[in-house]
């Protein structure tokens, strides 16, 4: 046999080697000798299949580990990571709130607020002590009846013992007394029998010559009846009103101004009304007068003039204004008796709108004390408000 380069003249292929093995697909089968192929140039092998360089030595006493790689196991590939593999920004977000925790605390806690304390009590009489004595808003009723709406301290005044006193008076002479007062600005009133109706006399005049004013100025009528009406409560002068603009029209203008008891009575030319629904119609009117139009100045006027009212006999000056409109009425065979006066008062800036209603046979000055001393609680109200 020659060296070199001459042909295999075998036919069954190329001669194997003792260590070889037959090809399986290409890829030469394994040996069903336990001894492994060696790796090129004389290296050793390592884990992972990889190799160890020559001159390196395997530990004493440990025997070769094994070089093919292992099998990759589903059950730990392809999952998601727990929650807790990601730690290091679980961790970020609770320290972030606990620190947040303990900045809204320390805003909250005041270090010093023992100290403050220990000032305020020191203070004795300070803001804190005033704060405590302000007066407040209470609704109050005395032994006498009268209902008082107001800051605290207005029933205790002399002012308020004086009213209870004209009231108490009137009612031993066997005389029913209605009140009613609103302060125009505040929610101030004082009340007494404000929902029983008493015979209003020639005070309900008022209704019929605000509506003719607030319609076409009195001019279907002429500017002199009203004046007539209100002035010197001219009982023609009023009938030819409520005929002129119509009994159905005074009947709805009650009704929308506060007085619907009223309005149905008003067949009658001078309905029953209570002390609450003649003070809502001063309130429209006043609500009229504030309109500043010439129906309104002149309706304003006629009001500050009238006669035999009380409170204008006793208040009216050059520094406080009475509107009103009186009513009296003897004891006769019709059996309603009346003494009534009513209208708004202006003075010092504050305005309030009042009614006196009585049973009392015409007698004006049987009511004087009564009105005077409403319009000293008033100002009691005020004073009141102020101080506050």
């Amino acid at each position: 046999m020659s060296h070199g380069g001459s042909a295999n003249t075998n036919s069954r292929g190329p001669r194997r080697t003792s260590n070889a093995t037959p090809l399986v697909g290409g890829r030469a089968a394994p040996s069903s000798s336990p001894q492994r192929s060696q790796p090129p140039h004389g290296a050793t092998p390592l884990v992972g299949g990889r190799t160890q360089r020559r001159g390196a030595s395997q530990p004493a006493g440990r025997a070769p580990r094994r070089t093919t790689p292992m099998p990759r196991n589903p059950r730990y590939h392809g999952r998601r990571r727990s929650r807790w593999s990601r730690t290091p920004r679980l961790w970020v977000g609770v320290l972030a709130v606990v620190l947040m925790a303990a900045a809204l605390t320390a805003a909250f806690v005041n270090p010093n607020r023992n100290e403050a304390r220990e000032v305020v009590e020191e203070a004795g009489s300070g803001a804190g002590a005033e704060e405590d004595k302000a007066p407040v808003f209470a609704t109050a009723t005395s032994d006498s009846g009268i209902t008082v709406g107001a800051l605290e301290g207005v029933t205790d005044t002399a002012a308020f013992q004086s009213l209870e006193s004209a009231v108490e008076s009137l009612e031993a002479d066997d005389i029913t007394v209605g009140i009613y007062l609103q302060d125009l600005s505040t929610p101030d009133t004082l009340t007494l029998n404000a929902d029983r109706p008493f015979y209003p006399a020639s005070s309900i005049k008022v209704a019929a010559s605000t509506m003719a004013m607030e319609t076409d100025g009195g001019s279907s009528v002429g500017t002199d009846t009203v004046y007539n009406c209100l002035v010197y409560s001219d009982n023609a002068s009023y009938a030819s009103i409520v005929s002129t603009y119509g009994r159905g029209n005074l009947a709805q203008w009650l009704t929308e101004n506060g007085a619907p008891d009223a309005a149905a009575a008003v067949e009658d030319n001078y309905p029953w009304i209570s002390p609450a629904e003649l003070g809502a119609l001063w309130t429209s009117a006043e609500q009229f007068l504030a309109t500043d139009t010439d129906a309104s100045e002149t309706l304003g006027i006629y009001l500050g003039e009238t006669e035999h009212s009380v409170a204008g006999d006793l208040l009216r000056s050059d520094e406080v204004t009475v509107q009103s409109k009186p009513g009296w009425y003897p004891a006769d065979s019709y059996d309603c008796p009346a003494t009534v006066d009513a209208g708004i008062v202006t003075k010092s800036g504050s305005s309030y709108v009042f009614v006196v209603m009585t049973d009392a046979d015409e007698d004006f000055d049987a009511i004087k004390p009564l009105v005077s001393a409403l319009d000293a609680v008033h100002d009691e109200m005020v004073a009141e408000r102020q101080a506050a």
